[in-house]
C-alpha cells in the first residue's frame, strides 16, 4: 500500500466518522424535542415555571450542563484580551 492509499483509506473513514456523528446528533436532537412537541399553552398561566422548563430543558440536552464548564475556560481564557481605541489620527501613513 503505497502513501496515498493510506491517505484515501484515512479521509473515507474521517468522512464515515463525520456521518455518523451527523446521525446521532440529528437522533438526540429528535429524541428532545420529542418531550415537548405536543407541549401548547392555552392560557399564559400554562406556561412552565422557568425552573421546571430549565429542567426539562437540561433533560432534553444533557450536554448543556458540560458546556458551561468551557464557556467558563473561554471567558478566563479571553480576559486578558480587550479591546483597545485606536487613534486613527496616528495610524494614518
Amino acid at each position: 500500500m503505497d502513501v496515498s492509499e493510506s491517505i484515501d483509506m484515512e479521509d473515507k473513514s474521517l468522512e464515515r466518522s463525520r456521518s455518523l456523528a451527523r446521525l446521532q446528533a440529528q437522533k438526540d436532537f429528535l429524541k428532545a424535542t420529542s418531550l415537548v412537541a405536543d407541549t401548547t399553552f392555552e392560557t399564559q398561566y400554562s406556561i412552565t415555571n422557568l425552573d421546571e422548563a430549565f429542567s426539562k430543558f437540561l433533560t432534553m440536552y444533557p450536554k448543556y450542563k458540560s458546556s458551561k464548564k468551557i464557556d467558563q475556560l473561554r471567558v478566563d481564557g479571553s480576559s486578558g484580551v480587550g479591546f483597545f481605541k485606536i487613534d486613527r489620527e496616528s495610524t494614518k501613513g
